[in-house]
């Protein structure tokens, strides 16, 4: 009974190996609203025969779009058995200036050229808010008067000095 149940789960196992593995590089990455993500990766032939490479699909969470215009002029056109095909650039994810912060998941398949399935990847993109440099309300109240006393030292030290001895002195202010 041991032995049928191995034998039952290794068939298993190698019925659901898929032809094709997509290996992307960073599958999970972080970005901010308004940005773009690139994904790459590469492609490797888990089968026994030379696999052509036919089209894409893909899955993604609204609002964020995926360009995988960068798949078919990249990508082989055929992948000979236990070949890789090196790395390039799979897809783009643009992300809209108004998306949510979130996790974003996605999926990328491929497909030979009678459109059957041969290769799936997941990916995921996460944004996070973005930091701005406009300074604490604290740090004006601290900042204002500490500008005005300094503007002020700088006015009376200019006029201190426009009025010293051996300048020379202008007509308005002898007249006066």
């Amino acid at each position: 009974m041991k032995h049928t149940f191995s034998i039952l789960l290794i068939a298993a196992g190698l019925a659901s190996a898929s032809p094709l593995s997509i290996n992307l590089s960073n599958p999970n990455q972080n970005s901010v609203a308004g940005a773009q993500v690139i994904f790459n990766g590469s492609l490797f032939n888990n089968s026994g025969a030379t696999l052509s490479i036919g089209s894409d699909s893909f899955t993604l969470d609204s609002p964020l779009t995926l360009n995988d215009t960068s798949f078919f002029v990249l990508a082989p056109l055929t992948l000979a058995s236990a070949t890789d095909s090196g790395s390039f650039q799979f897809f783009t994810i643009n992300i809209p200036l108004l998306a949510g912060f979130n996790v974003y998941q996605g999926s990328f398949s491929v497909l030979d050229n009678d459109e059957t399935l041969i290769g799936t990847a997941t990916f995921s993109v996460t944004l996070a808010p973005v930091t701005n440099n406009v300074p604490e309300p604290s740090t004006l109240v601290i900042a204002a008067p500490l500008l005005f006393f300094v503007n002020r030292w700088r006015q009376q030290r200019i006029s201190l000095k426009s009025s010293s001895p051996g300048t020379t002195i202008g007509k308005e202010q002898l007249n006066s």
